[in-house]
């Protein structure tokens, strides 16, 4: 039986992966694309509005209590790393906090870039929807492995 903080941490950390995951995943297969169909200009210009509008309290709640909740999940979960469950979502917990890695490390910088410079929007484009599909999954995959760990 799973205690009520692991449980709680359990659940916020695999709520907030699905949303993001979802997010990221409504990116690769409906904005980009439709962006990329756009004026580079445009679209750049589009985007950054976009990224601005991410950077605002309600999104950023969701990215940080998920990075949070995960790291919690994490800590609350090693003393059981013999446990099947506690591994579920050891594992769910850490393919959450990859896609928070590759945002910050590859996603955001790309942003900050696009935003000083509109002409990379045909690189940016290609990076940053690979990327973007990797994190997507990433949280995906952790929201399920998550509740996998619950069950």
């Amino acid at each position: 039986m799973t205690d009520p903080w692991t449980a709680t941490a359990s659940i916020v950390s695999i709520v907030s992966a699905a949303l993001l995951g979802g997010v990221y995943l409504a990116f690769t297969s409906m904005v980009m694309p439709a962006l990329k169909r756009t004026g580079s200009r445009d679209a750049a210009g589009v985007m950054n509005k976009i990224n601005v509008a991410a950077e605002q309290p309600g999104f950023l709640s969701i990215f940080a209590l998920g990075a949070l909740s995960a790291v919690a999940v994490l800590l609350l979960n090693l003393p059981q790393l013999g446990e099947t469950a506690a591994l579920w979502r050891i594992a769910g917990a850490v393919l959450s906090l990859f896609g928070t890695l590759i945002t910050m490390v590859h996603n955001v910088p790309r942003n900050r870039r696009l935003s000083a410079e509109p002409d990379f929007w045909p690189r940016f484009a290609t990076e940053w929807s690979r990327s973007n599909l990797l994190r997507g999954l990433s949280s995906g995959l952790g929201a399920v492995f998550g509740v996998l760990g619950l069950l």
